[in-house]
């Protein structure tokens, strides 16, 4: 016997539209985790990181962008006994003094030590190099600490600068990478940063007062995200290729700096 199909009242079902992907969070957030308060920053990475910044032990997660709160959750859980004896060896670190910019005092410029001279002097903050040992700080009268930090802030921009642009062509050569663009800006948590994107490598100003070998390993670093953008195995056999010793370099710069 012919048979009709069988008909819905209500028509065919439509299947249901899959819904959108969450967006993954760009901006740092505080996450808490058993008591302890994290600041999240998601990136396109593979694999979680933690990071204690002195002199407090302010704690950073980098986190890949659709790995869960809970996962980081468990990640920082996982490590507290770790965290807390980072933090512990902090408190107990001497903590590093402000320079006061008074006239003889001595500074640390990109691994030498420089005599800093003021003179009351013109209407605004300025610096610039008397010589190979010698930074001369203009200032007028009355002018306040904030006023003269800024200036050897401009100064040391400068100075960092020039040294990163010497260092850089040896580094793209060796590393089959285009050249970049540099820029420098204060920076609290990281010594520099990478715009794969745009190619613009940006330093951290704190950079002036630590070694060349320092700005060195950041540059390859940064460098080497021009090839991977993430921290893994592959971005590393780049980075060791030029630095065997880039360990050493980073925690010679890191000095109570903990990473997990």
């Amino acid at each position: 016997m012919f048979q009709l199909p069988l008909l819905s009242l209500f028509g065919p079902r439509r299947a249901s539209a899959p819904k959108p992907a969450r967006p993954a969070r760009t901006e740092p957030y505080a996450l808490e985790a058993a008591g302890l308060t994290a600041t999240v920053s998601r990136k396109p990475m593979r694999t979680l990181r933690l990071r204690l910044v002195p002199p407090d032990g302010r704690l950073l997660v980098s986190a890949p962008l659709r790995v869960s709160d809970k996962a980081i959750r468990d990640f920082i859980i996982d490590r507290r006994d770790w965290i807390e004896a980072q933090r512990a060896r902090m408190a107990r670190a001497p903590r590093a003094v402000e320079p006061q910019l008074v006239d003889g005092e001595a500074l640390p410029l990109l691994g030498r030590t420089v005599t800093l001279r003021v003179q009351q002097q013109g209407s605004r903050a300025s610096a610039k190099r008397l010589g190979e040992g010698t930074v001369l700080l203009r200032a007028p009268a009355g002018s306040s600490l904030a006023q003269r930090r800024a200036a050897m802030g401009r100064f040391c921009a400068k100075e960092l600068l020039a040294a990163a642009e010497a260092l850089l062509p040896a580094r793209c050569e060796a590393m089959a990478v285009p050249r970049p663009r540099l820029k420098v800006r204060a920076m609290r948590s990281r010594w520099g940063s990478c715009n794969t994107r745009t190619a613009v490598i940006t330093l951290a100003l704190s950079l002036a007062s630590r070694p060349l070998e320092s700005l060195d390993y950041i540059l390859v670093h940064e460098l080497a995200h021009l090839h991977v953008r993430s921290h893994g195995p592959r971005f590393k056999a780049i980075v060791a290729k030029q630095l065997p010793e880039w360990k050493a370099r980073r925690k010679a710069l890191n000095g109570t700096d903990a990473t997990e």
